[in-house]
Protein backbone atom coordinates (compact mmCIF):
# COMPACT_ATOMS: atom_id res chain seq x y z
CA UNK A 1 0.00 0.00 0.00
CA UNK A 2 0.52 3.47 -0.71
CA UNK A 3 2.33 5.34 1.89
CA UNK A 4 0.00 8.79 3.05
CA UNK A 5 0.97 11.83 1.47
CA UNK A 6 1.48 14.70 3.60
CA UNK A 7 1.08 18.01 1.39
CA UNK A 8 3.77 20.07 3.63
CA UNK A 9 4.87 22.23 0.52
CA UNK A 10 2.27 23.84 -1.14
CA UNK A 11 2.19 27.36 0.15
CA UNK A 12 -1.00 27.97 1.39
CA UNK A 13 -1.13 31.68 2.83
CA UNK A 14 -4.23 33.84 4.59
CA UNK A 15 -5.16 36.39 2.46
CA UNK A 16 -4.89 39.74 3.60
CA UNK A 17 -7.94 41.74 3.26
CA UNK A 18 -9.26 45.30 4.69
CA UNK A 19 -10.82 45.02 7.82
CA UNK A 20 -14.60 45.86 7.84
CA UNK A 21 -14.41 46.86 11.39
CA UNK A 22 -15.14 50.25 10.83
CA UNK A 23 -17.71 49.74 8.54
CA UNK A 24 -19.47 47.23 10.49
CA UNK A 25 -19.55 49.86 13.60
CA UNK A 26 -20.86 52.41 10.94
CA UNK A 27 -23.71 50.22 10.65
CA UNK A 28 -24.18 49.29 14.18
CA UNK A 29 -23.75 53.03 15.65
CA UNK A 30 -26.26 54.55 12.62
CA UNK A 31 -28.71 52.04 12.99
CA UNK A 32 -28.68 52.48 16.45
CA UNK A 33 -29.23 55.93 16.99
CA UNK A 34 -31.83 55.67 14.02
CA UNK A 35 -33.62 53.81 16.28
CA UNK A 36 -33.06 56.49 19.19
CA UNK A 37 -35.14 58.74 17.10
CA UNK A 38 -37.13 56.74 14.85
CA UNK A 39 -38.81 54.77 17.54
CA UNK A 40 -40.16 57.76 19.83
CA UNK A 41 -41.55 59.80 17.12
CA UNK A 42 -43.64 56.94 15.86
CA UNK A 43 -44.96 56.46 19.09
CA UNK A 44 -45.47 59.82 19.37
CA UNK A 45 -47.26 60.30 15.89
CA UNK A 46 -49.25 57.07 16.74
CA UNK A 47 -50.41 58.60 19.93
CA UNK A 48 -51.31 62.25 18.55
CA UNK A 49 -53.27 60.54 15.65
CA UNK A 50 -55.20 57.48 17.83
CA UNK A 51 -55.89 59.48 21.14
CA UNK A 52 -55.78 63.59 20.25
CA UNK A 53 -57.18 63.54 16.47
CA UNK A 54 -57.62 66.54 14.16
CA UNK A 55 -59.58 69.37 15.28
CA UNK A 56 -62.83 69.85 15.27
CA UNK A 57 -64.54 72.96 13.32
CA UNK A 58 -66.34 75.09 15.80
CA UNK A 59 -68.01 78.35 16.30
CA UNK A 60 -65.46 81.04 17.36
CA UNK A 61 -67.03 82.92 20.75
CA UNK A 62 -68.08 86.39 20.47
CA UNK A 63 -64.82 88.34 20.97
CA UNK A 64 -62.26 85.66 21.17
CA UNK A 65 -59.40 86.64 18.27
CA UNK A 66 -57.88 83.16 17.28
CA UNK A 67 -54.01 82.99 17.29
CA UNK A 68 -52.45 82.22 14.27
CA UNK A 69 -51.17 78.05 14.92
CA UNK A 70 -55.00 77.87 16.08
CA UNK A 71 -55.79 77.54 12.33
CA UNK A 72 -53.78 74.20 11.29
CA UNK A 73 -56.12 71.48 11.49
CA UNK A 74 -53.63 68.55 13.10
CA UNK A 75 -52.05 69.05 16.56
CA UNK A 76 -48.55 68.36 15.36
CA UNK A 77 -48.73 70.80 12.88
CA UNK A 78 -50.07 73.11 15.21
CA UNK A 79 -47.56 72.30 17.81
CA UNK A 80 -45.00 72.86 15.17
CA UNK A 81 -46.46 76.59 14.12
CA UNK A 82 -47.04 77.77 17.66
CA UNK A 83 -43.52 76.29 19.04
CA UNK A 84 -41.24 76.24 16.39
CA UNK A 85 -41.74 78.49 13.55
CA UNK A 86 -42.51 82.55 13.36
CA UNK A 87 -45.33 83.75 12.70
CA UNK A 88 -46.25 85.82 9.77
CA UNK A 89 -46.24 88.93 11.57
CA UNK A 90 -43.04 88.40 13.13
CA UNK A 91 -41.32 87.42 9.87
CA UNK A 92 -42.90 90.92 8.33
CA UNK A 93 -41.64 93.20 11.37
CA UNK A 94 -37.84 91.22 10.65
CA UNK A 95 -38.12 92.09 7.08
CA UNK A 96 -38.99 95.98 7.80
CA UNK A 97 -36.23 96.15 10.63
CA UNK A 98 -33.95 94.93 7.87
CA UNK A 99 -35.16 97.64 5.07
CA UNK A 100 -34.37 100.34 8.15
CA UNK A 101 -31.45 98.83 8.81
CA UNK A 102 -30.08 99.34 5.25
CA UNK A 103 -31.60 102.86 5.06
CA UNK A 104 -29.79 103.91 8.03
CA UNK A 105 -26.74 102.61 6.63
CA UNK A 106 -27.38 104.18 3.28
CA UNK A 107 -28.00 108.00 5.20
CA UNK A 108 -24.64 107.11 7.09
CA UNK A 109 -22.83 106.21 4.10
CA UNK A 110 -24.58 109.32 2.20
CA UNK A 111 -23.56 111.67 5.27
CA UNK A 112 -19.66 110.20 5.49
CA UNK A 113 -19.19 110.72 1.53
CA UNK A 114 -20.61 114.40 2.26
CA UNK A 115 -17.95 115.00 4.88
CA UNK A 116 -15.28 113.88 3.20
CA UNK A 117 -15.84 115.43 -0.16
Amino acid sequence: KDAPKRFMGEHRVMPIVPSRFQYQKFKDLLHFYLMIGIIPVTLIITYVNVFIGPAQLTEIPEGYIPEPHEYYKHPITRFISKHLKTSHQQEYEKHMHWLYEADERAKIGRLTSKVLD
